[in-house]
């Protein structure tokens, strides 16, 4: 049963993630294209959306206290979490240095570290720290 829980969490883990990603870019673009804002103003503003999307995903449904009988305090995973996210993005700033400035190869083979390595680091990282 543990094994099927962590699998259930991968899941979980997914489907916020990719609800966060949708929310980044579709935000990201309507900033962009309905209000003229800056893109890199827009890009920033739709992080922090994501950003929040993503941290209520997590606490409240993947890595849910199964005994939610009183309310679980938030902002030492918020704090946490936060951190989280930080090491996933300089390890795809990382990814993305060594792909196109070291090797010098096209900037698409940094997107295969982007969806392997970086969600899994995030996903032990979270689990393990900041929602423990």
């Amino acid at each position: 049963m543990p094994c099927m829980s962590l699998i259930q969490q991968g899941f979980r883990f997914g489907i916020v993630g990719i609800l966060a990603t949708l929310t980044h870019v579709a935000l990201y673009v309507a900033l962009v294209e309905t209000s003229g804002v800056h893109p890199s103003l827009s890009n920033a503003i739709a992080f922090v959306i994501a950003f929040g999307v993503s941290f209520i995903g997590h606490f409240r449904w993947t890595f849910a206290v199964p005994d939610n009988t009183k309310p679980r305090p938030w902002g030492r995973p918020l704090l946490k979490f936060v951190l989280v996210a930080l090491v996933g993005f300089l390890l795809n700033a990382l990814a993305v240095y060594i792909v196109t400035d070291v090797a010098q190869i096209s900037y698409l083979y940094a997107t295969i570290f982007m969806v392997t390595v970086t969600p899994i680091s995030v996903f032990v990282l979270s689990k393990l720290w900041a929602f423990s």
